[in-house]
């Protein structure tokens, strides 16, 4: 099975990062499926400094990228890169977790002591 926007064997990407150079340099070449791709594992693999770099390399990635970000697995780094990046969907997203976090750490803390 191949990726036929791309012509490369399925699981091609989880034989290793050997196959990350050329990869990149299929999205380099313009690419959209290989862009995507390279963009999801940088994702799944926490590497959210090269995933910045990436988006904000220009030749319309950004745009490509924020299109296509929510179906990736991720958390709240994830989301957080593309809020930062301008993403409409990304910022409420991020915003809610945020505060909702700081409701759990409130919950987890004691109460302070009452002067009586």
């Amino acid at each position: 099975m191949t990726w036929p926007s791309c012509g490369l064997p399925a699981g091609w990407l989880s034989a290793g990062k050997p196959q990350l150079g050329e990869l990149r340099q299929r999205a380099d070449a313009g690419n959209d499926h290989a862009l995507d791709q390279l963009a999801a594992w940088l994702a799944t693999h926490h590497l959210f400094d090269e995933l910045r770099k990436l988006i904000s390399a220009g030749r319309g990635r950004a745009a490509q990228l924020l299109s296509s970000w929510q179906g990736w697995p991720g958390d709240m780094e994830l989301v957080r890169v593309f809020a930062d990046m301008g993403d409409d969907d990304a910022r409420p997203q991020l915003a809610r977790w945020l505060a909702s976090a700081r409701a759990r750490e409130r919950r987890r803390r004691p109460c302070p002591a009452t002067a009586g």
